[in-house]
């Protein structure tokens, strides 16, 4: 009777260390795997231009070094295809500072060089070029191939928030979608002058829009060119500036308003966005300038197209814009 007690008793000691062990393999084989926080936003939807982006994660498990983090979605992009695209992360030691960039197939891949795990949010950024046509945005996601427990395992490809989706960025409502591309372009551009005999001073006026901001602080300036044989009215190469537009233009230094620089021998006024200053995204911008006919009568034919185009924040392509026949004649 003791001897079948005892028997009793080793059974039920081995079945319950069965049922433990098996509850504790199931319950590392149905561990869930995921990203609870994956998130990224970009600093600018300018087509063709640099784009910062910065992704923030948190993995619900412990990432072992060697496991990679791959974000897809960055289709289009003008950057060339690169084993040693820049990044910078904190906090520091557990991603590299240099990731995978597939060009072709939109995917940025990053290697693990430390232990990745909750409750630890890790934020990175990386620079890539837009694409240079319009894009809807969105659709980012993140993967990974990972060593957890003494297994590798693939977590599939998951959506990343975008918490700044709905933010106004240079002017473009809903601009905080990342990885939106939105080209710029030069709105009903009219130029006209007020005097088109040679050797005499003219003010010419342009009206224009743009579809969106440029800042002072990316070197942004808007560029009329077209003014062959122009001649600067103020010594040093300037040119005045007047109207509603000027007080946010400068000149060569970038801090004096209401200055233009004409670029002689090139037909060319720029005029920079001030520092500290921004050309809001508008229909209805005017700048008066003030110039010098060219002393000789120019040819009509040759000469009665101006082009405006801007550069910085965004990339404007020159649009052009008709002259009445005898613009500086």
């Amino acid at each position: 009777s003791s001897s079948s007690s005892s028997s009793s008793s080793s059974s039920s000691s081995s079945s319950s260390s069965s049922s433990s062990s098996s509850s504790s393999s199931s319950s590392s084989s149905s561990a869930i795997i995921n990203f609870p926080i994956a998130s990224i936003g970009h600093s600018t939807p300018a087509a063709s231009q640099a784009n910062l982006l910065t992704a923030t994660l948190s993995p619900s498990f412990v990432m072992l070094p060697g496991s990679t983090i791959t974000l897809s979605g960055f289709i289009g992009s003008l950057t060339a295809s690169s084993a040693s695209l820049h990044v910078v992360s904190a906090p520091s030691g557990i991603l590299p500072n240099v990731a995978n960039w597939n060009q072709s197939a939109g995917k940025v891949t990053l290697t693990t060089v430390g232990y990745f795990g909750p409750p630890t949010n890790c934020t990175f950024s990386f620079t890539l070029q837009n694409a240079a046509s319009d894009s809807a945005g969105g659709g980012l996601f993140v993967a990974a191939t990972l060593f957890w427990s003494h297994e590798r395992r693939t977590l599939n490809p998951v959506p990343m928030a975008s918490p700044d989706a709905s933010a106004t960025v240079l002017g473009i409502p809903w601009g905080g979608i990342p990885w939106r591309s939105v080209s710029a372009s030069v709105l009903h551009p009219v130029v006209t002058s007020s005097e088109t005999r040679a050797g005499m001073a003219a003010l010419l006026q342009v009206k224009m829009g743009t579809s969106m901001d440029l800042l002072g602080s990316d070197g942004s300036q808007v560029t009329l060119s077209g003014l062959a044989n122009a001649v600067a009215s103020l010594p040093g190469a300037l040119v005045p500036l007047s109207g509603p537009t000027a007080a946010v233009l400068c000149g060569p230094d970038g801090t004096t308003p209401f200055l233009g620089e004409l670029v002689e021998g090139s037909g060319q006024v720029v005029m920079r966005i001030c520092s500290g200053q921004r050309l809001q995204a508008s229909s209805n911008h005017s700048v008066f300038i003030t110039i010098v006919n060219p002393p000789s009568v120019q040819d009509a034919a040759a000469n009665n197209t101006v082009f405006v185009s801007a550069t910085g924040s965004a990339a404007y392509p020159p649009t052009s814009v008709a002259m009445p026949a005898d613009f500086m004649q």
